[in-house]
């Protein structure tokens, strides 16, 4: 996947003279980011240097797009075409998922079963009952707890209480990018 998007992004750096930004801006957009999107879930249990090569994908694209140089910071270009971290763009994924998985219908069993509310764990009133958090199973080793059902349901967790609470879905995507 990194050898074909950099293919992509080596060709287009040939002709990038040629396109305005807001033109090279959709180009990368629709012929790399759909790679990088396509794996998100199982990406986010690679380890960190998966994710760094990843990363170092859309930096280059972010260079290619908007013209800046190799030895400049890649976070002003980056805030400024609005293209998130590899491990932001893995968190949302996650988050999306969850959601479906709580509360739309037709999600199958399987998948609401990762996911289980503090309030059928324990009869208690808690701050997290409360909140609508999910039970997070005992993880000794890091790497189960990059397991997707560990690392969605920790995700959820942190979200504020306004947020886990909304009940649509279009209303839940812009809440979690503005995050």
């Amino acid at each position: 996947m990194v050898s074909k998007c950099n293919g992509i992004l080596i060709s287009l750096y040939k002709f990038r003279h040629f396109f305005s930004r807001e033109v090279l801006k959709i180009i990368v957009q629709a012929y790399v980011f759909p790679y990088i999107h396509y794996c998100l879930c199982v990406w986010g249990g690679a380890a960190k240097g998966q994710l760094y090569k990843i990363q170092k994908v859309i930096n280059f694209a972010a260079r290619v797009t908007t013209g800046s140089k190799k030895h400049l910071h890649i976070s002003p270009a980056l805030d400024s075409l609005g293209w998130p971290r590899i491990e932001t763009m893995v968190t949302r994924r996650d988050l999306m998922k969850v959601f479906k998985a709580l509360k739309q219908e037709g999600v199958p069993v399987n998948i609401r079963a990762l996911f289980t509310p503090r309030t059928a764990v324990s009869t208690r009133e808690t701050r997290a009952s409360d909140r609508g958090s999910l039970q997070l199973r005992k993880c000794r080793l890091s790497a189960t707890q990059s397991v997707f059902s560990y690392r969605a349901a920790a995700a959820w967790n942190g979200l504020p209480p306004d947020i886990s609470g909304v009940t649509t879905l279009g209303t839940f995507k812009s809440a979690i990018c503005d995050l």
